[in-house]
């Protein structure tokens, strides 16, 4: 946590007033909201079924911070992790072909939901215990 700190500052921040609450389903424009919480309590990520595209922001990382591939940000970057590995689940049962993180070395132009399909298959693969 210290080098994370240390490079990005405190991960405090004050408050953020909101305008309009956005829920589960709702739409901005064309833009489908979804729930996505465990980077933050809040996130969303917003979801153009037309365009087959996913602006995920925070909902998962990809290949940053030395990590490669898509993963759940790290409990030390995470209000709450366990629903950090809830989020990828529902977004891959979406049909998508682009997805834009907000931390990505490059954005995902082809077949994004089966490669969020599989990092959600990771989770669960990490998080059931030994047989």
């Amino acid at each position: 946590m210290e080098d994370i700190t240390n490079k990005f500052g405190l991960l405090t921040r004050d408050a953020i007033i909101v305008d309009e609450v956005l829920n589960d389903g709702d739409s901005v424009g064309s833009l489908k909201i979804i729930h996505s919480p465990g980077h933050t309590p809040g996130h969303i990520c917003l979801y153009s079924e037309e365009d087959r595209v996913v602006i995920g922001g925070d909902f998962l990382f990809k290949s940053v911070l030395g990590n490669e591939g898509l993963y759940v940000p790290s409990s030390e970057l995470s209000f709450d992790p366990l629903l950090g590995g809830v989020s990828p689940r529902r977004l891959s049962k979406l049909h998508f072909d682009k997805l834009l993180l907000g931390h990505q070395d490059a954005p995902l132009l082809d077949n994004a939901s089966a490669s969020v399909e599989r990092a959600a298959k990771d989770i669960i693969s990490v998080a059931k215990p030994p047989s």
